[in-house]
């Protein structure tokens, strides 16, 4: 009886030990077995604890109550199953996450394109608005600039037409200036003007229509009230652009057997004379696009020279002026190699008109040289272009009238002259077209020479027509401009636009 009782107050004991344990960890170890404590071990039962196939107490088993439950150790084999599958698990959840962090990247950069592409899109819809506010400027600009440019061209002649009706005319004298390269005889001719003409266009004889002014200061005050206007200024100084200066130096006596012009000119001095005879010639082969008839069927061309002879002497150097009538592109393919020593593929050749009195043949021609574009002393050695005479292409001494080939290699002055000689012709069908049917040329009676007095720089003369000469057998035009030694040759401007007319 004490060994029972004994026995359950060591297995109260052991119970309440057990779920000490149990109430921190439900599970237990002892001597190595995992025991598993039911729910009706504090029935109050019989209990004991064995090992399976063994008996006895405690290191057996534990029983506990009616019903048996077995505490088996966890072989290795589960142990691994469960390591596994938290192996799979923890794979799987890899996999998820790298799959997730994929989708993700992959969203995002799909976001990161669009936002670019419609950055983009907006960029260039703006360059676009730019251009197009651009272009509308530049529209607006170029329109705003052909408005300013026409107002500054209408406000120019508005000035220079004021400037010219407040312009006083004041006769200028020649300045000549002597420089190292000048020779003897240009010293002389210097003396000879400054003892003969102190003032050009300015003597006893002159009229106050007669005028005689340097080209360059040329204005419309100039001109009688009915031609002050701009087409007549610019058909008078397009003349002059083709007006040429005419000097011949080492030329023989023969000349002086001519005709009887050589022998009045010993008679006449070196100062202007106040009326000269010109012949008026039709049907001839020399142009003068200045006399010709605008609107009329004739083919006829009018030419008229200056013919004061006071310049055409015995001596070696003559002076003269002369108009360019036409100007040739030649080539050595069409005309053969150059005449110069330097055998230019290309050269020009330009025809001048000028008095019959200056030349006598070919030889003579190639002793003359003319001088293009010496309108100013003060850089004339810039602009002058000169070529030298080659050949006479006609002579009429009935006529007075000449016209010669001058040879140049320097191309670039034809096609100047050319442009000169357009220029010309059209300026005359402006001024036709001003005048034919307001200003009658007969109650006027206006003629203008353009010459170089003396050899001197570009004047512009003006004067006035007499009545022609009836008794004559030929068509003669008397007229009063100052002219001077080295006037002879000079074109004579008559601008008549009557087609009716018969001067």
């Amino acid at each position: 009886m004490e060994k029972i009782n004994l026995s359950k107050k060591i297995l109260r004991t052991l119970i309440k030990t057990v779920f000490f344990y149990l109430s921190i960890n439900k599970r237990m170890i002892i001597q190595g077995t995992i025991i598993l404590i039911l729910p009706d071990l504090l029935s109050g039962s019989r209990t004991h604890i064995t090992k399976p196939g063994t008996s006895g107490y405690f290191n057996q088993s534990i029983v506990v109550g009616p019903k048996r439950r077995r505490l088996d150790l966890l072989d290795s084999e589960e142990q691994e199953d469960a390591i596994e599958k938290l192996r799979q698990e923890n794979k799987e959840l890899q996999n998820k996450l790298v799959q997730d962090r994929a989708d993700t990247i992959e969203k995002l950069r799909q976001e990161n394109k669009e936002l670019q592409d419609k950055l983009a899109k907006k960029q260039e819809d703006k360059i676009e608005k730019l251009r197009q506010e651009n272009k509308q400027l530049h529209d607006k600009l170029d329109k705003e600039l052909e408005l300013t440019i026409e107002n500054l061209m209408k406000e120019n002649k508005r000035l220079e037409n004021k400037l010219a009706n407040l312009s006083t005319f004041k006769t200028k004298e020649i300045e000549f200036r002597l420089s190292e390269e000048e020779t003897v005889e240009d010293h002389i001719k210097y003396v000879e003007l400054t003892r003969d003409t102190s003032t050009l266009g300015q003597n006893d004889n002159t009229s106050s229509h007669q005028k005689c002014v340097p080209v360059r200061d040329f204005l419309l005050t100039h001109l009688p009230p009915c031609y002050q206007d701009v087409e007549m200024l610019n058909l008078i100084k397009s003349l002059a652009d083709i007006s040429v200066k005419i000097e011949g130096k080492d030329v023989d006596d023969k000349r002086k057997q001519f005709s009887d012009f050589a022998a009045q000119a010993t008679m006449l001095d070196s100062k202007p004379i106040d009326t000269k005879t010109v012949p008026k010639f039709r049907n001839s082969d020399v142009k003068s696009a200045s006399l010709m008839k605008p609107g009329s069927s004739s083919t006829s061309i009018d030419s008229q020279m200056d013919v004061n002879t006071s310049d055409i002497i015995s001596s070696s150097h003559l002076l003269g002026s002369g108009k360019v009538d036409d100007v040739f592109i030649r080539t050595e393919a069409d005309y053969g190699p150059c005449p110069c020593h330097r055998q230019c593929q290309e050269w020009g050749e330009i025809r001048v008109l000028t008095s019959a009195q200056l030349m006598y043949d070919d030889d003579d021609a190639k002793h003359f040289v003319c001088t293009f574009f010496y309108d100013d002393d003060d850089k004339r050695m810039d602009q002058q272009k000169s070529a030298r005479g080659d050949r006479i292409v006609l002579r009429d001494l009935k006529k007075d009238v000449c016209m010669f080939l001058c040879m140049t290699c320097d191309v670039g002055l034809v096609r100047t002259l050319e442009g000169m000689l357009d220029k010309f012709e059209q300026s005359w069908e402006n001024a036709f077209d001003k005048y034919a049917n307001t200003v009658t040329w007969e109650n006027e009676r206006l003629t203008v020479i353009v010459s170089h007095p003396y050899g001197l720089r570009k004047h512009i003369s003006l004067g006035k027509s007499w009545n022609p000469n009836v008794e004559s057998s030929e068509k003669r035009i008397e007229y009063d401009n100052p002219t001077f030694n080295g006037s002879s040759g000079a074109f004579v401007l008559i601008p008549d636009f009557d087609v009716s007319d018969d001067v």
